[in-house]
C-alpha cells in the first residue's frame, strides 16, 4: 500500500467508516517523490511504463530500469554542478524521458519546474525567469521553436535530446534518449527530503491574469493518494491497473491524478508522444492497444470523444473506470460515456494548489447528477460563510480545507501577498463556492470572484453553464457577467454545439437556436437565470489545458 496513510482493505470497506473514521494520515520522516519507483526486491522487475513512441512502436520500462535510469542522471546532473534546492525546467511531451527527469530531479533534492510543450514565447519566458530555473531539460524538437528566448535566458545548465531519433534499443535501452550524455555506472542517492519540503513548481494554465508559480511538497502525492483510490476503484495491494492519460504532464492534474500515483500504487503506466491537439479517435485507438484500465480525461475530452467517435468501432473491454476533471462534466455526456463506453465515470474536484478533496467513488456510493460528490477520506473540508462559520445544507458557501491538510501547497513563488490572502484562521478558502447537501454531496456553484448580479439577483455561471448543456443541442458552455449601466450586469453565454446540431434556422417555423436555449434555461432555472445573450462559437477559445478560455470570452 502507499506511504502515509492507512487505509482500509477492499473487502472491509463500509461506506460510513471510509467516509469518517477508517481514515488516519502517518506522514513518514522522510519521504522524497523519487522513492515511488524504488521497490523492493520482488517488483523491481515489473513494468512500470509502458510508452508508444514518436514511430508508433510500444516499449516496456520495469521500476528497476526507471530507478536506475534516474539514478544515472541524478548524477550527471549533479556533476554539472546543481545543488539541492535548484530549480530544473522540464520540456517533453509524454515519455520515458519525461518521467525519468522527473524523478533525478527529486532524486537530488533539486525542484521540477515543468513546463507545457505548447507555450508561447511570452508564458515560456515568464516561467523560466520567474521561477529561476537553473537547468533545462528539453526535447530537441521542442526546443528549436524557443531556442532564442533559451538563449537569452542564461541557464547555466541544458540538456537537449531528441525523442524522434530514439528507438529504445541495445543495451542500454533504459537510458533512452540520454545514453548520448549519461553513463550507466553513475549513480545518485535519494536525498532524505522531510514530506513537507518543497519539490515541484507548477505553473497555473492561467485563466485569470499572470500564471502563478505553485510550489507544492513531496507531500503532495501522499495527500492526493486517497482519492486517486477512491476514483479509480484501487484499494487493495492487488491492483496493477493501467492508467492512460491524455492530459500533458506539464500539469498537476496529469502527474498527480494519473503518473505518480499509479507508479507508488504499483501500477503500470501508459504513455504516448502527442505534439498537437487531442485526438479522439487516437484515444481509443490507444485504450484499445495497451488494454487501458482506468483513465484521468479532462472533461472537454470526454465531451469530444462522444462527439468524434463511434465507440463501437473500438474493443474498451479492458477499460472500467474514467476520472473527468478539470472542470464539471455535462451529465448528458456522462450519462452517454457509462451508456456507450459501458464504464463508470468517476467525477473529481481539486485545485493545483489542493487536489482530490472531493469526488465520487460509485464502489462506496452513487454518483448524483450535476453533484461533485462527497468529500474523500483525509481531508477536513467545510463549505463556510464569510464569518467562517458552516452554511446550511443546500446554502450556497465557499469551499475551505483545514490548512494542515498535507496535499495543501507551501506558497505562490515570490508572492507572500497572494499566498497570506488564501488563508482565515485555520482555513485555506479555495475561492470556489459550492453548496453541500444533508448526505454530503458537494455541487460546485462557480468562483468566489465570478458571481453575476444582474438586476439584484445573484446568479452562478456554473449552474446556467449546466442548463444549457443538459440541452441535447449543447456540447460545452461558458457563462459569464458583462456590465450593463440597468442592470449591473447582463448575463452572456458562448455554447459549442453538438456535431448533429445544424446552426442554420431558416426551417419553416423552427426558432432560432438561441432562442430555443433561452427558453430551455428559463424553464430549468427561472427568468431571472436565463442568458440576455447567447453566442453560438464554431471554434471557441480553449486554454493550454483545453478548457475554454474565459478570460478571454469575458475580458472585464
Amino acid at each position: 500500500m502507499p506511504v502515509g496513510y492507512s487505509f482500509p482493505s477492499e473487502e472491509s470497506l463500509d461506506t460510513d467508516a471510509y467516509l469518517n473514521e477508517a481514515f488516519e494520515w502517518d506522514l513518514p520522516e522522510t519521504y522524497n517523490l523519487a522513492e515511488t519507483v524504488e521497490k523492493a526486491d520482488e517488483t523491481r522487475d515489473l513494468t512500470a511504463l509502458i510508452h508508444r513512441d514518436d514511430h508508433g512502436r510500444a516499449h516496456r520500462f520495469t521500476y528497476a530500469e526507471l530507478d536506475d535510469t534516474a539514478s544515472a542522471l541524478g548524477a550527471h546532473l549533479l556533476e554539472a554542478g546543481l545543488e539541492s534546492g535548484d530549480r530544473i525546467a522540464l520540456c517533453f511531451p509524454q515519455s520515458p524521458e519525461l518521467l525519468v527527469a522527473h524523478l533525478a530531479t527529486y532524486r537530488i533534492g533539486c525542484l521540477a519546474v515543468p513546463l507545457s510543450v505548447l507555450l508561447g514565447q511570452e508564458s515560456l519566458e515568464h516561467s523560466l525567469a520567474h521561477s529561476e530555473a537553473s537547468a533545462l531539460l528539453a526535447d530537441a524538437t521542442v526546443y528549436e521553436h524557443f531556442e532564442t528566448t533559451v538563449e537569452d535566458a542564461d541557464l547555466p545548465v541544458k540538456l537537449v535530446v531528441d525523442l524522434a531519433a530514439e528507438t529504445y534499443d541495445g543495451p542500454e535501452r533504459h537510458l533512452g534518449a540520454f545514453a548520448d550524455h549519461v553513463s550507466s555506472d553513475r549513480s545518485s542517492d535519494i536525498v532524505a527530503t522531510k514530506p513537507d519540503e518543497p519539490a515541484i513548481i507548477v505553473y497555473t494554465s492561467g485563466t485569470s491574469g499572470t500564471p502563478k508559480g505553485v510550489v507544492q511538497r513531496h507531500q503532495y502525492l501522499i495527500g492526493t493518494l486517497p482519492g486517486y483510490q477512491c476514483w479509480f476503484h484501487c484499494f487493495g495491494d492487488e491492483h496493477r491497473e493501467r492508467v492512460w492519460t491524455p492530459a500533458e504532464w506539464a500539469w498537476a492534474g496529469a502527474l498527480f491524478d494519473a503518473v505518480f500515483p499509479t507508479l507508488a500504487c504499483g501500477g503500470i503506466v501508459v504513455s504516448s508522444v502527442r505534439r498537437s491537439g487531442f485526438n479522439p479517435v487516437g484515444a481509443l485507438a490507444l485504450i484499445e492497444q495497451f488494454d487501458v484500465s482506468r483513465s484521468f480525461m479532462p472533461s472537454t475530452a470526454m465531451w469530444q470523444i462522444r462527439e468524434e467517435t463511434k465507440p463501437s468501432a473500438a474493443d474498451l473491454e479492458a477499460l472500467e473506470v474514467v476520472m473527468c476533471g478539470g472542470e464539471k462534466l455535462p451529465e448528458p455526456v456522462k450519462e452517454w460515456a457509462e451508456r456507450e463506453l459501458e464504464i463508470v465515470v468517476n467525477e473529481a474536484y481539486g485545485q493545483t494548489e489542493a487536489n482530490a478533496l472531493i469526488g465520487d467513488c460509485q464502489a462506496l456510493y452513487e454518483s448524483k447528477p450535476d453533484s461533485m460528490g462527497r468529500i474523500y477520506p483525509g481531508h477536513e473540508c467545510a463549505i463556510l460563510d464569510e464569518d467562517l462559520e458552516p452554511v446550511a445544507p443546500g446554502s450556497v458557501g465557499q469551499i475551505a480545507l483545514e490548512r494542515s491538510d498535507p496535499v495543501l501547497f507551501e506558497s505562490y513563488l515570490g508572492d507572500e501577498e497572494a499566498t497570506e490572502a488564501c488563508y482565515a484562521g485555520d482555513w485555506y478558502l479555495t475561492g470556489d463556492l459550492a453548496r453541500m447537501d444533508e448526505n454530503g454531496y458537494v455541487t460546485f456553484a462557480g468562483r468566489a470572484d465570478d458571481l453575476i448580479i444582474s438586476s439584484g439577483y445573484r446568479v452562478s455561471p456554473t449552474a446556467v453553464e449546466a442548463a444549457l448543456c443538459r440541452s441535447p443541442m449543447v456540447a460545452n458552455a461558458a457563462v459569464g457577467g458583462v456590465s450593463d449601466d440597468e442592470r449591473g450586469q447582463r448575463i452572456v453565454a458562448y455554447v459549442l454545439l453538438g456535431k448533429a446540431v445544424e446552426t442554420p434556422a431558416e426551417a419553416s417555423g423552427q426558432a432560432p437556436i438561441e432562442e430555443t436555449l433561452r427558453q430551455h434555461v428559463r424553464d430549468s432555472l427561472g427568468p431571472h437565470k436565463t442568458p440576455h445573450e447567447i453566442e453560438v462559437l464554431e471554434d471557441p477559445p480553449r486554454t493550454r489545458t483545453g478548457k475554454l478560455d474565459r478570460a478571454t470570452l469575458f475580458p472585464e
